[in-house]
């Protein structure tokens, strides 16, 4: 019984401590106007998964009415290539969730990956975005 309780404990503790790493950290960034590709971002992977995620929490001008909700992303190759299967998704500041890419085949085997964020308009703006390489 008392191992019982002990294996529990330590289960519960490593839970606890790995769970806000695979979270994801929220990252301020900087949508240029006219729907130009942001600097990409990278993040690693460990090639088990078949998609990545990325998540939009928000999205707002640089100044005046806030009227944006949506931001694009696409996710490409240390070469620039796209390596999932559509050319961009909408990522929208009202998900409760990440949004899930499909890796193409092919970059299954990549160990990172990079993200890239524009606006949804060709204003520019502001955005706090999540992305995880799985």
């Amino acid at each position: 019984m008392k191992k019982t309780y002990t294996i529990l404990l330590t289960l519960i503790m490593v839970i606890t401590v790995c769970m806000p790493a695979m979270a994801g950290t929220k990252v301020n960034i900087t949508i240029p106007k006219n729907q130009v590709w942001s600097t990409k971002k990278s993040d690693s992977r460990t090639g088990y998964n078949g998609y990545v995620s990325a998540r939009c929490h928000s999205v707002y001008p640089e100044s005046g009415t806030d009227n944006f909700s949506k931001i694009q992303c696409r996710v490409v190759s240390s070469s620039g290539n796209v390596m999932v299967e559509k050319s961009y998704y909408v990522l929208s500041e009202s998900a409760s969730a990440a949004t899930d890419m499909n890796i193409k085949d092919g970059y299954f085997n990549l160990k990172t990956v990079y993200f890239q964020f524009r606006g949804n308009s060709s204003d520019a703006a502001n955005a706090v975005v999540s992305y995880y390489g799985r």
